[in-house]
């Protein structure tokens, strides 16, 4: 039997665990922030040489172990969206040099983005963050950006939207509590926010829940079992998204 290992088990690490179990592995947990790892530490946790690493912890934690350990990691190493802190860009493209990682896009796994097309109109509203680090810059390195934009420009992306040259308004600095992200000519129209009173995600006037337990597991096995030229665009899609919202030279 294969080994996996998922570092941290939060909302997404728990079904990256299902879905790597449905997938034949087994799954090894390591999370510093609850408290609940099979490891004392993330050296312990290398030393059942894993087949496939999962980061589902902060941007800023992965980093900083892949880049420590990089030299002792031969596995597929999964990243949960933003693959890393905006201010990371450099330590990211080395290590995508040296490592075989892939970005966790796995809304372009899901049956309903799959069916979707142009033009695109969304609206993500909550009433806050859905992890407690998640308006922490040291640690995300961005606010509702990194969590719900990021989604939703890989699936742009995917559809044809050319990513330099949307448009861009936040709210506040350095966390960004709300974004409007556009095309000029119409076929992207992006809106989330943190401040709204109820929990929605409005895609082309229709209300939909995509992050359920099924949505997300099967979407996390189609993503673990995709081909080498996949992986390679999901690649260039975190790059080029990176840039985008980390360099601002579209912003309003």
């Amino acid at each position: 039997m294969k080994n996996a290992l998922v570092v941290g088990r939060g909302y997404a690490g728990s079904f990256h665990g299902q879905a790597l179990k449905k997938l034949g592995f087994k799954v090894r947990f390591y999370d510093t922030i609850r408290q609940k790892s099979d490891f004392s530490s993330f050296e312990d946790a290398l030393k059942t040489n894993p087949e496939v690493i999962t980061f589902s912890d902060t941007p800023k934690s992965r980093i900083e172990y892949l880049s420590e350990f990089k030299d002792r990691i031969s596995a597929q190493v999964f990243l949960e969206k933003p693959p890393c802190r905006l201010q990371d860009l450099h330590l990211y493209q080395d290590l995508l040099r040296r490592l075989e990682i892939i970005p966790i896009h796995n809304y372009l796994f899901m049956d309903f983005t799959k069916q979707i097309s142009l033009p695109l109109r969304i609206f993500i509203l909550r009433r806050r963050p859905h992890q407690s680090w998640y308006p922490s810059f040291d640690l995300t390195g961005g606010g509702i950006c990194c969590d719900h934009a990021y989604h939703w420009l890989y699936v742009a992306d995917s559809l044809g939207i050319n990513i330099e040259a949307l448009r861009m308004i936040k709210d506040t600095k350095p966390i960004d509590k709300t974004v409007i992200i556009w095309s000029n000519d119409g076929l992207f129209n992006f809106f989330a926010t943190w401040n709204w009173p109820e929990r929605k995600t409005i895609i082309n006037n229709r209300e939909v829940e995509l992050r359920t337990g099924d949505n997300m597991v099967e979407s996390y096995k189609r993503l673990y079992t995709a081909d080498e030229d996949c992986y390679e665009r999901l690649r260039q899609q975190s790059l080029k998204i990176i840039k985008f919202l980390g360099g601002g030279a579209n912003e309003q």
